[in-house]
């Protein structure tokens, strides 16, 4: 189930060289395949993990958190003729508390269509095939095949009931467990650790986003008490 943002990805990797060989070489054993009919539930249940996605939540959790204390700094400055600070309007207080519901509906709502849709443009209905070998990873939707050398992977996920690989900075793969065995599962986990790369992803970056964030709040506030500071003294 690879999706590129809300998109499927139809192309497929080539590998050769010197990059081929060096996965060949640390791949041993026979290969892994699993074949099995898709959920929406496959998808649902990684939706929150994947890294883009947990970026986001961070930055709106931060908008939600700077909102209210902007107006309690607003409140604080703007004192009564007692020297008691204003009190905001009911809506004011209850704004971020909407907003978050609003969010809430629309990320839940966002997370159902995807699944929703992944199912059915990939027809997992029918039944896909994954296979590992020394060649790389191959996945066969129905009437499709995508593969992919191991070198040419960025990321690998896990949670209690799928694999999720990344196979470019925004395209992902959900690999349900249920179609392999216990000791399948665990010789993927370590091939995966040994062959996937950990490249950067797209989007998923929250260090910096956050930082940007703050910054341009600091720079709204200081500017909004210069201006406070400028009109009241007249």
């Amino acid at each position: 189930m690879e999706k590129k943002g809300p998109h499927l990805d139809d192309e497929s990797e080539d590998f050769e060289g010197d990059e081929a060989d060096s996965d060949t070489a640390d791949f041993e054993g026979d290969p892994i395949v699993g074949r099995v009919e898709l959920t929406t539930e496959d998808f649902t249940s990684v939706w929150a993990i994947l890294p883009q996605n947990r970026g986001a939540f961070m930055r709106f959790g931060l908008w939600l958190v700077v909102i209210p204390i902007f107006w309690l700094i607003f409140s604080w400055l703007n004192t009564g003729a007692n020297g008691e600070p204003t009190s905001l309007p009911w809506t004011v207080m209850a704004s971020p508390v909407a907003a978050m519901v609003l969010i809430a509906f629309a990320v839940f709502r966002s997370r159902n269509v995807w699944a929703k849709n992944a199912v059915a443009d990939l027809r997992g209905a029918e039944g896909v095939e994954f296979r590992f070998d020394a060649t790389g990873f191959s996945f066969n939707p129905p009437g499709r095949q995508l593969q992919h050398a191991w070198s040419t992977l960025y990321r690998w996920l896990e949670t209690a009931r799928a694999f999720v690989i990344y196979t470019g900075p925004i395209n992902v793969i959900v690999v349900p467990k249920r179609a392999f065995a216990a000791a399948e599962q665990a010789r993927l986990r370590e091939l995966f650790r040994q062959l996937v790369p950990n490249r950067p992803l797209r989007g998923a970056e929250v260090g910096r986003p956050i930082v940007r964030t703050v910054g341009v709040w600091l720079v709204l506030v200081i500017v909004f008490l210069a201006l406070w500071q400028f009109l009241d003294s007249k």
